[in-house]
């Protein structure tokens, strides 16, 4: 069962990287097989935080996805094309950029323009422009 870590912010997104880490650590020493099965859902992360690489790394942890709810306007856009530019300089394992996001409505708290927001910048041609893919490979 994933786990959903609401946030307020940098301080509290990076505080679920720490202790993921710790939970890691744990499990590798005590069974480690169980490690794939870690899946933490970070809710709001890049809210507030495009362009931020630390946060970058607490959402392409192998064992977590950062949820998007929050993003609307512009900074859909700029998320989505800085944190794939970002994953795909540094992480080269195999896994695409797009398997660590996930959008949950958090309805009625956010409303239908956050995810308007966030389909019509995945739709967009500057998305298609700068690598997006609509096959759902990348």
């Amino acid at each position: 069962i994933p786990v959903v870590f609401d946030t307020r912010g940098r301080k509290s997104i990076l505080d679920i990287k720490e202790l993921i880490d710790l939970i890691r650590n744990t499990i590798t020493k005590k069974d480690p097989k169980l490690l794939p099965h870690l899946k933490v859902q970070i809710a709001h992360a890049p809210a507030g935080n495009v362009g931020d690489e630390e946060v970058y790394a607490a959402i392409a942890d192998p064992n977590s996805v950062g949820d998007v709810s929050m993003l609307h306007g512009d900074a859909c856009l700029k998320f989505y094309l800085g944190f794939k530019k970002w994953y795909e300089e540094t992480h080269k394992n195999g896994k695409k950029w797009s398997e660590h996001l996930v959008f949950g409505s958090d309805y009625p708290y956010f409303f239908e323009k956050h995810a308007s927001d966030n389909i019509f910048a995945l739709m967009s041609q500057k998305f298609f422009d700068n690598g997006g893919k609509s096959n759902g490979n990348k």
